[in-house]
């Protein structure tokens, strides 16, 4: 289970709670210490510049830890528009920066772009110990090793293996990885594109790369899914096929 620490670099009027709080109802665990955490959530109020209440934030949160920095934006208008804090921040560790808007008398404002924040932090965190980011010069040698390291499926169920790739771009060209995996029990290889700040991208080769999947599980869904997180795919089909036949168990793991 994932664990975060919270580091306030001011004075949040209390509105980093709700976040925290959310947090822990998805299963995550908030820790008292950032030894025992897997992330550090970061919360700094502007309350003069941003750039230099960012600066300052940053001093205060310690290296070594995968980092979050949520900037809040003090406003009672919900649709009160920010500049994207991310352009201040280069700290390799800080893996995403959200822009979020809260008033002393309300807390976070209930508003689209804290709901926004809240799904990228969440994107972020549950996939976070199961990324691994491979280069494209890299891509052949690092998929041969990964395959055939201890901690990959075991042999002996199916397997969907699902590359990702790492980039800004929905219109990124992959060349197929399919044809670098030569296991018998892996019935399927996919790619998709995915980045930090956004999670899976909504891209054309994202919707393609899950409908592969669903449809290689036999499971047929009429939702959008250009944006689901690969662990709910993996949730659904062992849900389905708990009830249809041992088959096709599979296992994420990149």
């Amino acid at each position: 289970m994932e664990k975060f620490f919270t580091i306030l670099t001011g004075n949040t009027l209390g509105s980093h709670e709700e976040i925290n709080r959310r947090l822990t109802t998805k299963g995550l665990t908030k820790v008292t210490s950032s030894a025992e955490s897997d992330v550090i959530i970061a919360f700094c109020p502007i309350v003069s510049r941003a750039g230099t209440d960012i600066e300052a934030a940053l001093q205060q949160i310690p290296a070594g830890k995968p980092n979050i920095l949520v900037v809040l934006h003090h406003t009672f208008n919900p649709d009160y528009t920010v500049p994207d804090s991310s352009r201040l921040v280069t700290r390799e560790d800080v893996k995403l920066t959200v822009d979020c808007l809260f008033h002393e008398s309300q807390g976070l404002l209930e508003c689209h772009r804290n709901e926004a924040a809240f799904k990228k932090i969440v994107n972020i965190i549950l996939p976070m110990n199961d990324w691994e980011i491979i280069e494209a010069s890299e891509a052949s040698e690092a998929l041969e090793h990964k395959i055939l390291e201890q901690d990959s499926p075991k042999a002996g169920k199916p397997v969907i293996l699902v590359v990702l790739h790492h980039t800004f771009n929905p219109d990124y060209t992959v060349p197929g990885s399919s044809r670098l995996v030569t296991r018998e029990d892996v019935i399927l290889t996919v790619d998709c594109l995915f980045h930090e700040s956004q999670g899976l991208l909504e891209c054309h080769h994202n919707e393609a790369a899950v409908k592969e999947i669903l449809k290689k599980l036999n499971i047929h869904s009429e939702i959008a899914v250009s944006s689901v997180d690969p662990r709910i795919i993996w949730r659904l089909a062992k849900d389905r096929l708990a009830r249809v036949t041992e088959p096709y168990i599979n296992h994420c793991n990149s």
